[in-house]
Parts: structure tokens; C-alpha cells; sequence
């Protein structure tokens, strides 16, 4: 038992040497833990403002702000590095579930929530994209972002069955400090690896202009398509089931067994994109 015990620890220890695992593993323990928040999310603020609009208001705002304020995630990466900036990015989100903890009782904290929640966002997905780019081969970028999609889908799930479990018997407060655990955890290996810089010049006017190129239309048109689709899976379809006024743990398990087709769909996609223009 011991030395078994011995090997397994052993075994970790090899397995966080190698920074692509670091990467990956960091990733798979964050999305296990967004993920079994993420479709409540917008549940949790309909049931505490009761209305519909307020709801949609406030994850715009996010989305919103994210969205002008992204330019800056790449200046913070060239400047502090993008292990740094994927690291200072939890304190930032921690506090974003803190502030849903105690928003039912300190309504001024959704202004505070927003600030965080888009704070973390910044830094975090621009140096995300960044270090997942070191990973991926050239001619096999379909094939890799199909893999990092399984990775980060994989753990997950489970998890918006063990979210909707645990409000169901326990309430939010308990799912809100599990989510915290495993935020913590999450930041561990990337502390194990080295730092990376990366340059990045883009002005605002040059990120926009980018945006306005004849040449970038089907991008522009792909990345838009992906936005309405996550709106859709993550905000309209929970408020329609909470509407609705079906059981948290039914509304996990539909996400769940979705996940594990889409888990599985993103290896094959993966592939076929590598053979098509």
C-alpha cells in the first residue's frame, strides 16, 4: 500500500515536470469547477433580482466590458507574462463568487461582481489563447484544439451534475465554496511552471481596424456564430428551464449527457479541420 502510494506520488511529480501537463492540467481542474457553476450562474441572478431583463443586463455588461477591455489582457501578458497573468487572474474570480455568495444580502456587490468577473476574464483568455498556441503543432491546429476542447469538456462533465446535486441538498453557499476549493487548486501547477513572454503591440485602433479587414469576414463571422451559440447554451437555455421550474439536479444531468456527445464530437471536428481549408 505504501509503496503504492510512493509510485502515485512519484508518478504526479514526473507528470507536472512537463509544462504542456501543467497547462492542461490547470485547465481541466478550472473547467471542472466553472463547470458546475456556469449554467446556474444566470439561475442564481434570476432568483435573486426576478427579473428576466435585469439578468440579461447584467451578463451583458460583462460580456460588454470583456469584450472593449480584451486589448488590455494582452498588454498585462507582454508586460508581466503570461504564467503571471493566468495566475493573477484567480484572486479576481475567487472574489466574482464571493461577491455572488453574498449578494443576496448586499444587493451593491453586483457592481463589484462585474468589475471582478471582468478583470479576471482579461487576464486570463488572452494569455490562455496565448500559451495554448506553444502547444499546438502548426499543421495540426484542428486537431489540437480538438484535444484541449476534450480536456477541458472531459472533467466537466460530470460537473453540472454534481452543481445541480449539491444546490439541490446543500444550496448555492455550499457550491460557491467548493468552486473556491477548487480555484485555488487550479493555480498550483502553473506556479510549478517557468514564466513566457510574449510581445504584443496592438494598439486599440490597430485590434479594430484588424476586425474591419475585407480578408478577416469569415473569422469575424465564425467568432460571432460561437458568441450567439455559447449565449445560448450558457444564459437563454438555463433561464428557459428555470422558467420552466425544472429541479437543479435535472437541469445538470441534461448539461452532463450534452457535454459527453459534445466531448466526444470535438475529436472527430478536430480532425476534419486539419483536412479542409
Amino acid at each position: 500500500m505504501i509503496f503504492s502510494r510512493l509510485n502515485s506520488i512519484s508518478f504526479l511529480s514526473y507528470f507536472l515536470k512537463r509544462e504542456a501537463n501543467q497547462f492542461f492540467t490547470s485547465i481541466a481542474i478550472r473547467y471542472f469547477a466553472i463547470g458546475m457553476v456556469a449554467i446556474f450562474e444566470p439561475i442564481y441572478i434570476y432568483h435573486l433580482s426576478h427579473s428576466l431583463s435585469l439578468t440579461l443586463l447584467f451578463f451583458a455588461a460583462i460580456y460588454g466590458l470583456y469584450g472593449i477591455s480584451s486589448p488590455l489582457g494582452g498588454k498585462a501578458m507582454m508586460k508581466i507574462g503570461i504564467k503571471k497573468s493566468m495566475i493573477l487572474s484567480h484572486p479576481f474570480f475567487i472574489g466574482f463568487y464571493i461577491c455572488l455568495l453574498f449578494l443576496a444580502n448586499y444587493s451593491w456587490l453586483i457592481i463589484l461582481a462585474i468589475i471582478l468577473r471582468v478583470a479576471g476574464m482579461v487576464l486570463f483568455w488572452p494569455a490562455f489563447h496565448t500559451d495554448f498556441s506553444r502547444f499546438s503543432e502548426q499543421k495540426q491546429k484542428g486537431k489540437e484544439v480538438g484535444k484541449l476542447n476534450f480536456v477541458c469538456l472531459f472533467p466537466g462533465i460530470l460537473a453540472p451534475f454534481l452543481g445541480g446535486i449539491i444546490i439541490g441538498q446543500f444550496g448555492y453557499p455550499t457550491l460557491f465554496v467548493a468552486i473556491l476549493c477548487l480555484l485555488f487548486a487550479s493555480a498550483i501547477p502553473l506556479f510549478l511552471s517557468k514564466e513566457v513572454y510574449q510581445v504584443y503591440t496592438d494598439s486599440y485602433k490597430e485590434v479594430f481596424e484588424r476586425i474591419k479587414k475585407k480578408k478577416n469576414k469569415y473569422l469575424n463571422l465564425a467568432l460571432i456564430s460561437y458568441s450567439i451559440e455559447n449565449g445560448i447554451n450558457f444564459l437563454l437555455w438555463p433561464l428557459f428551464l428555470a422558467v420552466l421550474a425544472i429541479s437543479f439536479e435535472a437541469i445538470g444531468a441534461l448539461s452532463s449527457i450534452a457535454l459527453s456527445v459534445g466531448a466526444l464530437f470535438t475529436l472527430y471536428i478536430g480532425r476534419v479541420t486539419d483536412r479542409v481549408k
